[in-house]
């Protein structure tokens, strides 16, 4: 694929708010405290994980549209502020963090997609089309972290456009380009399990 339509990375950000939102009302509130594939994070810390990142989204939206983009968080200060934000969350029920993810989530696709050209998202970065694809990777690697915490597995139909994303907003970091599209984002996101 030479280049996607707008609408097209706006549909697979959609279904990956959808597909995380249906993991977890697969998994029930009993499930909060199950271990997940990210070895880090229970099912409750991973989805405060992904509505700190939505609502991160949002702020970084903002600096970017204003023309003063924040600089990349690298790995150890982005793990120290996903840590933060998981244990303020962590008295919270599972369905009020969900919703709060939802929320956010929906919330910043029409905002992303009036502001879709303006660059840098961040020092260094993309733009913000760029970014939202890089978010709609991000929600669907994590519905398949959601679902493989109960044994089951999850692909998405979208895979091809996710992979197109990473090629686009990420190229600095490797991911197989032919072959099976979801297995190589597993792959290319540490995931150790394959796509079935």
């Amino acid at each position: 694929m030479s280049d996607l339509s707008h609408s097209t990375v706006c549909a697979a950000y959609r279904d990956g708010v959808s597909e995380v939102r249906e993991a977890v009302t697969f998994l029930g509130e009993g499930a909060a405290q199950s271990p997940t594939p990210c070895p880090e994070w229970n099912v409750l810390e991973l989805v405060t994980h992904l509505w700190c990142t939505a609502d991160r989204y949002h702020r970084l939206l903002g600096y970017a549209v204003a023309g003063c983009p924040e600089r990349m968080l690298v790995n150890e200060e982005l793990a120290v502020e996903n840590e933060r934000a998981v244990v303020a969350a962590a008295a919270t029920d599972l369905n009020k963090v969900l919703s709060s993810f939802v929320s956010s989530a929906e919330a910043y696709l029409p905002r992303a997609t009036v502001s879709w050209e303006v660059a840098p998202y961040q020092v260094g970065g993309g733009s913000v089309g760029d970014a939202l694809g890089v978010a709609a990777i991000e929600w669907h690697i994590h519905a398949w972290d959601l679902r493989k915490s109960v044994g089951h597995d999850y692909r998405p139909t979208c895979a091809e456009t996710l992979r197109w994303c990473w090629n686009r907003a990420v190229p600095h970091l490797p991911i197989t380009t032919d072959g099976d599209a979801w297995a190589a984002l597993l792959a290319a996101a540490g995931r150790r399990g394959r796509a079935e």
